[in-house]
């Protein structure tokens, strides 16, 4: 029988087999400051053989490659990023594949007690860093291990809520938010911040379908036994088969917005020549002192403290986790502010408003003169009077306190709901420093809780 694990991979690359999206990159950023024009059978640095596109982001794209240099037969495939040719790109690219190493050499992210730098792991890691020439000039690049498409496969494609009961999904979602965690965790030991984790942030760790074709297509005419080989190990390697226990679901990646919270002086900074913009002080470690309202997370992930002007620290993914937990349960927003308005000043407000509907009031020990000075809101008049009075009474009325249990009724059974609430809102608190860590939550009867599933 497979393990439950297990049962949710192959669960998961359905998802992932039958998932198309419909976005393409702009054509025009083929340019000068934008993307590098490369095409299928070009050959870089002599080595990787470009066999097609995996996919593309605002700062770059992404290809499969065969790596020449690499004999073995699951280290022989691996997605190039290239980045656009634009010195903030290549500045914030540079930084990623930067804290990338970092990570990895740490020894913390690990399958398996593998060390092997292809290995999947529940964090994206990362091969070679290099420079391509291209005909506007230098584009930076990395080569990573190849993973599959990101949650938005599985949360646009399950629009039915009878097939959101099913226990296979659950068990699956289960699964997938236990490999956050675990990332999460991972994370927290090395005293970084993600800061912009959403559904599109977390990769599958299964090939997309298509990419094993690719792969398929260049091997044929081959020798047909090494053919074979070469196809049976891309396919267990990529899928996280070197191990079907503690191989991953899904991988945590995209780290260009990142942050080490480590003091100015730590040796770890120096070794890894990081970012350091004028806003932000890391004073002690583990801790970003928030004095000039530095901005992060995409807007519906957003945690209370960056509106508020509170401290972060690398529980703030937490809260971002929590919002990401119900969408992969309703395929809805939690919290969602841009119903409401465009505008931001507004939407923060609205974001408020929703915030305290679904966890109460902020309080009062937040707020001044109470507050210590590390836990002090430093945006309270933009919400709040000096007493703590919230400036829009008037608006609060139209937010009743939402149930959250009840609301998940609808996706499972009610004990089921009930856990799921809880978990949720374990997430969830107005001071970061009073949330859960992520190697807590791991722990939480919710994702303990196991329905039967079917081989």
């Amino acid at each position: 029988f497979a393990s439950p694990v297990d049962i949710s991979r192959r669960s998961l690359a359905q998802f992932v087999s039958t998932y198309h999206t419909k976005h393409h990159e702009n054509s025009q950023s083929y340019r000068e400051g934008g993307y590098m024009a490369i095409q299928k059978g070009n050959v870089l640095q002599q080595r990787f053989e470009v066999l097609g596109k995996l996919g593309w982001g605002e700062f770059s794209t992404v290809w499969l490659v065969h790596d020449r240099h690499f004999a073995s037969p699951e280290l022989a495939f691996l997605a190039l990023k290239i980045a656009k040719c634009n010195p903030l790109v290549t500045a914030t690219t540079k930084y990623e594949a930067r804290l990338l190493q970092y990570i990895r050499d740490s020894g913390v992210v690990t399958v398996s007690d593998r060390t092997d730098q292809h290995a999947p792991t529940s964090i994206a890691n990362i091969c070679d860093v290099f420079d391509l020439s291209g005909p506007y000039g230098q584009h930076l690049c990395f080569t990573m291990p190849v993973y599959g498409s990101n949650l938005l496969c599985v949360i646009d494609q399950v629009k039915d809520k009878r097939s959101r009961r099913a226990e296979v999904f659950l068990n699956m979602t289960k699964d997938i938010i236990t490999g956050v965690l675990r990332a999460l965790a991972t994370l927290e030991s090395l005293n970084v911040l993600h800061t912009d984790l959403k559904p599109e942030n977390v990769l599958c760790s299964l090939p997309d379908p298509n990419c094993v074709a690719t792969v398929g297509e260049f091997l044929r005419g081959k020798e047909s036994s090494v053919s074979a080989q070469f196809m049976r190990c891309f396919i267990s390697h990529t899928a996280g088969e070197v191990d079907a226990v503690t191989a991953p679901v899904v991988t945590l990646a995209d780290f260009c917005l990142a942050l080490l919270l480590e003091t100015e002086v730590s040796p770890n900074v120096k070794a890894l020549g990081g970012r350091r913009d004028a806003k932000i002080t890391v004073e002690m470690p583990g801790v970003l002192r928030n004095s000039h309202g530095i901005l992060i997370q995409t807007r519906e992930y957003r945690a209370p403290e960056v509106l508020l002007g509170l401290d972060y620290n690398c529980r703030t993914d937490v809260w971002s986790l929590g919002c990401m937990a119900f969408e992969l349960i309703t395929g809805q927003f939690l919290m969602d502010p841009k119903k409401k308005t465009r505008v931001e000043k507004e939407m923060d407000i609205e974001h408020i408003m929703m915030m305290m509907q679904l966890i109460g009031p902020v309080p009062a020990r937040l707020f001044t003169p109470r507050a210590t000075p590390n836990r002090r809101m430093r945006h309270q008049a933009k919400y709040f009077d000096e007493v703590g009075v919230f400036l829009y009474p008037e608006r609060l009325q139209a937010y009743p306190r939402r149930q959250l249990a009840t609301e998940l009724e609808t996706f499972m059974d009610q004990t089921e709901a009930h856990l799921a609430a809880q978990f949720i809102l374990s997430c969830f608190t107005f001071d970061p420093f009073e949330r859960h860590h992520a190697s807590t939550l791991l722990n939480h009867a919710w994702l303990q809780r196991r329905g039967a599933t079917s081989n």
